[in-house]
């Protein structure tokens, strides 16, 4: 393959950024305007136009920080923000962001429009008058090194490895103790016992936890987290601290602790490349 033919080419942002799609967003921010946000994105089944959303209605300053970022991806080109109308999301402040990065941004209140089917077919109108312009967005060359990558795996966590399901097992297990046999866990945890036991072999296999005879009764298995349980557990544990801080922060605490880390990245890489 010549490196002509392997050349990498995306769609280049007013951020200077790029990333390799060109994707439409359709973001609902509250559960109420999910069914008519999905109705909006479903009338394009054959165009790149993905659905997002916040389900809740308080205000949240990480959900707000997290919508922001995702809509202004490199790989994002638009986005449709479907509101009930009294949530608590700071839609305004989402809108502005987003058009303030260049792209095109539309926001629709479901209760300000008329209800479900007018906003649907607001929507999907302007979606059609949107994507033309999209399409005529020019690829330009771009280096590897410029991929935003992220990662989405059912319930997982990346940092840690470890599932929704398997970090609840660590927890129980780490509580009980010389208790956590299976059936204690399938109790705890509202599992089935096939279930638990499905679950159980697949981290053994993986190493995480290790069955041993119960001192006491040979009949009966004890389940017992390995060095390797121990420390993925720790890992998830920091995460989910972490998460539990960012979501008692402020809109503007949030921007400003983003802004630092940005700004230390930068830093670092200045640093990086004078030694090189």
């Amino acid at each position: 393959m010549t490196t002509e033919a392997a050349a990498l080419t995306g769609y280049r942002r007013a951020d200077g950024r790029a990333g390799v799609r060109n994707v439409l967003v359709v973001a609902y921010l509250v559960e109420c305007a999910h069914h008519v946000a999905r109705a909006i994105a479903d009338g394009f089944p054959d165009r790149d136009v993905h659905l997002i959303g916040f389900p809740g209605c308080y205000p949240n300053a990480y959900a707000l920080g997290m919508l922001e970022k995702l809509c202004t991806h490199p790989n994002v080109g638009a986005v449709l923000l479907v509101s009930l109308g009294c949530e608590g999301m700071d839609k305004r402040r989402l809108e502005s962001a987003i058009a303030g990065s260049g792209r095109p941004a539309h926001l629709l209140g479901i209760q300000q429009t008329g209800g479900t089917r007018k906003t649907t077919a607001a929507g999907r109108a302007w979606i059609e008058e949107t994507l033309p312009g999209l399409d005529g967005t020019p690829r330009t060359p771009m280096r590897v090194d410029e991929l935003t990558v992220g990662t989405i795996c059912g319930g997982s966590d990346a940092t840690s490895g470890l599932t929704a399901k398997e970090y609840e097992v660590l927890i129980v297990v780490k509580e009980l103790g010389d208790r956590a046999i299976p059936a204690e866990l399938s109790r705890i945890l509202l599992r089935r016992p096939p279930g638990i036991t499905t679950l159980l072999n697949r981290m053994e296999k993986r190493g995480l936890v290790k069955r041993k005879a119960h001192p006491d009764n040979k009949k009966i298995r004890i389940v017992a987290m390995t060095q390797k349980g121990q420390q993925a557990l720790e890992v998830a544990g920091r995460r989910h601290v972490l998460d539990d801080i960012l979501r008692t922060m402020s809109s503007e605490k949030y921007e400003r602790l983003w802004d630092l880390l940005e700004e230390l990245k930068d830093r670092a890489a200045a640093v990086s490349e004078a030694f090189a």
